[in-house]
């Protein structure tokens, strides 16, 4: 459905995790892949297919799918939670500068001010000051 062939013989390992502060939604799930080629063709294929919901991945008649409601669903790394803050802390603060790029690559934290404009790369908060 997201245009990328997985068997599961691709798949290291899977399991769901809590959330931080607990609420009503399912628990993420982690699917680790046999390579980091096959995860970044997933994430970018997710990427383009933003829309996706439930209902078109599993059907409608899928018991899953239905209790869902047609919810939106996002395919995004797993971050430690370190990286976790940084990253809304990063968010957080170029939200605030105008910055028009934050995002994930490689469980690094990367951020641009706009089209034109160099990459900021952040590895700590420290790093924050940057921006």
């Amino acid at each position: 459905m997201i245009g990328v062939d997985i068997k599961a013989s691709d798949i290291r390992s899977v399991h769901r995790v809590a959330p931080k502060v607990p609420n009503d939604r399912p628990k993420n799930i982690v699917l680790q892949l046999t390579t980091r080629r096959l995860r970044d063709d997933m994430i970018a294929a997710a990427s383009s297919r933003r829309t996706l919901t439930t209902t078109q991945l599993f059907g409608s008649a899928n018991s899953a799918a239905a209790t869902a409601q047609n919810t939106r669903f996002y395919i995004n790394e797993h971050l430690t939670l370190k990286n976790k803050v940084l990253f809304s802390n990063a968010r957080q603060l170029a939200k605030s500068k105008g910055y028009k790029f934050v995002w994930v690559k490689n469980s690094c934290i990367l951020l641009r001010k706009n089209d034109d404009s160099r990459v900021i790369h952040i590895r700590c908060t420290n790093d924050l000051s940057k921006i």
